[in-house]
């Protein structure tokens, strides 16, 4: 006979049960470990087992030696030896249920002598009860109508309704009262025990749960409600007859099924739940699946629930207190984390690196396992260390990203190194939470620079350096395959220079300047983490290379910490982008100065007789470089067809038509060609800084971003003095394209200063409000009512970091409403009320939407916008005539992109793309139920051009007005 199941409903019928242990014979099978790999758990339950009690003899049990003097029964004990290993350790009560005459039979021949073997089928609830009941009738409470003999171990009693099968009887004129609960008392001392199972005095009860839950819950597709309500009959029952002091232990693969009906059915029960990983010693870990214990403690009726689990890593205690709503994610990152030195091809996992002396994370390394074909890879492991302020990039903080890197390294593993976001000092911290939808939800597309490696022997030992200081946290959660030990920061010198402890105290006074310092950070990535590297480095990687990007080190500032509810916590800081900006934004202007400077030079050599009129040829040729450098943005302009100045001269008051269009449009890049000189002199004198907002949840996205400035060299005695937000002058590409949206809507000509025309503008998703500023700012002299929705109103105290503390417009209303978007639109009463509706709000990590079976994964938008109710509603209370949605896309999926096309043409009758230029692959999608006439795209057109060259001094300082206008694509 096949032993395996036709289908997962065989685990729970006993007749497989009875073939399987028939064929198997005396084989024995722990699949989930032995006692061995359990034990130093179970004695670390047993020893807390009143810490959720309040019990006073709580510190006395937990100091003292493990109490063994207990009741143990094992639920669905098959043919496993883990009874008689808990009874060589001294555990002597055992029970052992099953359902299985066959494997009973057999385990009483080997074990009967010590410990009892019942059948029970928990599939007969009046049965389980019953038998529940007796066991949990104390001896103290016996009377003697109820037991007359009293024999050994071996000689059950009839009141105790078990035959001489061992087989359990049901009774219905046993009357039990309600009993006392156990007398706890710390290393409890032994008194005088009846002899029989069920009514020896114990300290208290462990219901042990091997696999059988794994089983017992198994079901195929249909059979849902049946393993619903299996573990509902046995949890409940169990939490039932559990007194304060009881333990319930269950080890299990911990799959997802296992997983939904623990949370569902502890949610209301006075129990206290703490998840144990493990590792089975005798195996390597080269397997999927890997054993948890979960070990439920009775708590008092009087303390309330917080819906909170522990999450405990028993090598070294490290302790991580959860939502039980989150244990499925936990349970993945430590599976990920454990299952580490394995290769799998786009594999993805954030390690936290953790020093145990501050309590704080140091590190961060990203393990990125490449899809490169075998013949082209040089490396089986290569390290690549992140400088400061360069995390964001899409290079280091996307997958695909990380495949680039992967590809110029030619690595079959990539370790990315960097330095941790969140160097804080939790005790300045305040308690309060703080959470905030997205509001700068931009990914970056950059190109980078050439890799250069500095040789590293992977296994060198260093005993001048103890580089065993880390402790390596998945989220938070330790991996268990690397122990690392801590080191003494203040003992560890980098090129001289002492790293001491102090400095994450000081952090929020610390701005990092240091010419050398990604020399510095080399090498305390060597030093301190040589051992970590070793453990995550794939096999055979032997002497792989440590590299790096020409990039330098940003200055970097976290300026303030809040923990969220919602993302776990929330770091605003500063980066110094001087050299950065300037080059992003001049840089084109540079080359080509010193490039007429140099072929000018050349022809100068090549004059006449250099010994003659040395004088006068350097001065001709002074005034020639004066010259050319005075005039390269006008020879640029004229090369490209653009007016000379003396258009800007016409057409002054005029509003574009179809006649004077290219003129006008060739005046408009003219003025954004002399802001751009403008404010290259005016930035010239400046610092500048982005301002950023970051989750912890998601380390390497950038939530919210702006830039501001102060005067060069200015003394810095506040975080927000004297400083100057430059809102449009770098404004991420998709916050343009929203803007630059507007003007399918209005006319500026007509709104302008204009009280009968007024702009109802609605932005779900406001997050810090840096939209709301940049509109507010381009838009100052026009009417607009903004409704600004946001989820969590404690994100209002981060407004203030990304905006002046005082507004003074009477043409702008702002409403910032709390409350979730959805709801929001969903409750909206007014019809017809918005001129825009921008959509700006991200999905939780892992979030997709499934289509034709497959899995579409998107950061933005929100998947509960993409469904009929809702965009139904945002239809009605959007503006008949010219009311528009404006969707933020943002994946690079292209089949999540081809979804959300399709699905917003269901609903509207134009849909427009415009998608980003340079580095950002954000794509904006206009939606509009008016069909986009050439006469319609030529206004909105002719909009923009008269805005610019109204505004043009307000104007974005990256804005690409020939290739915006080519972007734009009706779908």
């Amino acid at each position: 006979m096949e032993i395996l199941p036709a289908g997962y409903s065989d685990f729970r019928k006993r007749e497989y049960w009875n073939n399987f242990f028939r064929i198997i014979d005396n084989k024995n099978f722990e699949w989930y470990g032995s006692y061995e790999d359990i034990k130093s758990i179970v004695y670390k339950c047993i020893r807390k087992r009143l810490n959720y009690s309040n019990d006073k003899n709580e510190d006395e049990i937990s100091s003292c030696a493990v109490n063994k003097n207990c009741l143990f029964i094992n639920t669905g004990c098959g043919n496993s030896n883990i009874s008689n290993e808990f009874y060589e350790d001294g555990f002597k009560n055992i029970i052992n249920i099953d359902y299985s005459e066959v494997v009973l039979e057999n385990m009483r021949k080997k074990y009967g002598k010590k410990m009892k073997f019942i059948n029970i089928d928990l599939n007969n609830i009046e049965e389980f009860d019953k038998f529940l009941k007796n066991i949990d009738y104390q001896w103290e409470n016996e009377n003697n109508n109820n037991i007359n003999n009293v024999g050994n171990i071996d000689n059950i009693n009839n009141v105790d309704n078990v035959d001489n099968n061992n087989n359990i009887t049901t009774h219905d004129e046993i009357n039990i009262e309600e009993t006392n609960h156990y007398h706890n008392v710390g290393c409890e001392k032994k008194t005088e025990k009846k002899n029989h199972i069920f009514y020896k005095q114990y300290d208290y009860k462990i219901f042990f749960d091997k696999a059988f839950l794994d089983s017992y819950l198994s079901c195929e597709k249909n059979e849902e409600d049946i393993c619903k309500k299996n573990a509902q009959n046995y949890f409940s029952h169990i939490f039932k007859y559990m007194k304060i002091g009881d333990l319930f232990l269950i080890v299990t693969l911990c799959q997802y099924y296992i997983i939904k009906e623990i949370i569902r059915n502890i949610y209301n029960e006075n129990v206290k739940l703490e998840i144990f990983p493990y590792l089975i010693k005798q195996h390597t870990n080269e397997f999927t699946l890997h054993p948890f214990l979960f070990a439920f403690y009775k708590t008092s009726k009087k303390k309330k629930n917080d819906y909170s689990a522990q999450f405990i890593n028993i090598h070294n205690n490290d302790i991580k207190e959860i939502s039980i709503w989150k244990i499925p994610q936990e349970i993945k990152k430590i599976r990920e984390n454990i299952n580490i030195n394995i290769f799998k091809k786009g594999k993805r996992i954030i390690l936290d690196i953790y020093n145990q002396n501050t309590n704080l994370c140091d590190y961060n390394i990203i393990v990125y396992d490449s899809k490169l074909e075998q013949k082209t890879i040089k490396y089986n492991t290569v390290v690549i260390v992140v400088p400061w302020g360069y995390e964001f990039h899409s290079l280091y903080s996307s997958p695909e990203g990380n495949e680039e890197l992967s590809q110029k390294a030619q690595t079959k593993r990539l370790l990315l190194v960097m330095k941790s976001t969140f160097f804080l000092n939790h005790n300045k911290t305040n308690d309060k939470t703080i959470a905030s939808n997205v509001d700068n939800k931009r990914a970056d597309n950059i190109l980078h620079d050439t890799l250069y490696d500095i040789p590293f022997n992977s296994f060198i030992n260093d005993y001048n350096v103890n580089s065993n200081h880390n402790n390596v946290h998945h989220n938070n959660v330790h991996h268990n395959n690397v122990q690392h030990n801590n080191v003494h920061h203040n003992n560890v010198h980098h090129n001289n220079v002492q790293h001491n402890n102090a400095h994450h105290n000081n952090i929020s006074n610390v701005l990092y300047q240091n010419n050398h310092s990604i020399n510095i950070l080399l090498n305390s990535v060597k030093n301190e983490l040589r051992n970590i590297l070793n453990e995550l480095a794939l096999p055979n990687s032997e002497n792989f290379p440590i590299m790096v990007l020409n990039e330098d080190v940003k200055d970097c500032k976290i300026i303030s910490f809040e923990k969220s509810k919602h993302c776990t916590s929330i770091i605003i800081r500063d980066v110094l982008i001087t050299d950065e900006f300037m080059s992003d934004h001049f840089h084109d202007d540079q080359n080509k100065i010193e490039k007429s400077k140099k072929k000018n030079k050349n022809k100068n050599k090549n004059k006449t007789n250099k010994n003659n009129n040395k004088s006068k040829h350097k001065e001709i040729n002074s005034i020639h470089e004066k010259h050319i450098e005075d005039n390269t943005f006008g020879n640029s302009l004229s090369n490209n067809s653009i007016c000379d100045d003396h258009v800007l001269c016409n057409n002054d008051d005029d509003y574009p038509n179809e006649k004077n269009f290219l003129e006008y449009k060739k005046m408009v890049m003219t003025l954004l060609e002399k802001n751009r000189k403008d404010k290259k002199i005016y930035f010239e004198k400046k610092d500048i800084y982005k301002r950023q907002m970051i989750f912890s949840y998601d380390p390497l996205t950038v939530q919210s971003e702006l830039i501001y400035t102060r005067k060069k060299n200015q003394e810095i005695k506040n975080d927000n003095e004297n400083i100057i937000f430059e809102y449009v002058q770098s404004a991420s590409q998709y916050h343009i394209m929203f803007s630059c949206s507007i003007f399918f809507v209005i006319n500026p000509n007509i709104f302008f200063n204009n009280k009968n025309f007024k702009i109802n503008i609605c932005i779900l998703g406001g997050g810090t409000n840096v939209l709301s500023n940049i509109i507010k700012t381009i838009f100052h002299d026009y009417y607009i009512h903004f409704d600004i929705i946001e989820i969590d109103e404690t994100v209002k105290k981060f407004y203030s970091l990304f905006a002046y503390e005082t507004y003074n417009n009477e043409r702008h209303i702002m409403n910032y409403i709390i409350n979730d978007s959805y709801d929001y639109i969903t409750n909206f009463t007014q019809k017809q009320f918005y001129n825009i509706i921008f959509l700006d709000i991200n999905n939780s990590q892992n979030s997709y939407i499934t289509a034709d079976g497959y899995k579409l994964y998107m950061t933005c938008p929100h998947v509960k916008f993409l469904n009929k109710h809702i965009i139904n509603n945002i239809k009605n209370i959007l503006k008949k005539d010219n009311g528009i949605l404006v969707v933020n896309l943002l994946t690079r999926d292209k089949n999540a992109k081809t979804y959300v096309y399709n699905f917003f043409k269901t609903f509207f009758v134009t849909l427009i793309s415009i998608s980003s230029i340079n580095q950002e692959i954000n794509e904006v999608l206009i939606c509009s139920d008016n069909i986009m006439t050439p006469e319609k795209n030529a206004t909105f057109q002719y909009n923009l051009l008269y805005m610019i060259k109204n505004y043009y001094d307000k104007w974005f300082l990256n804005f690409d007005l020939e290739q915006f206008i080519s972007n734009i694509k009706i779908m």
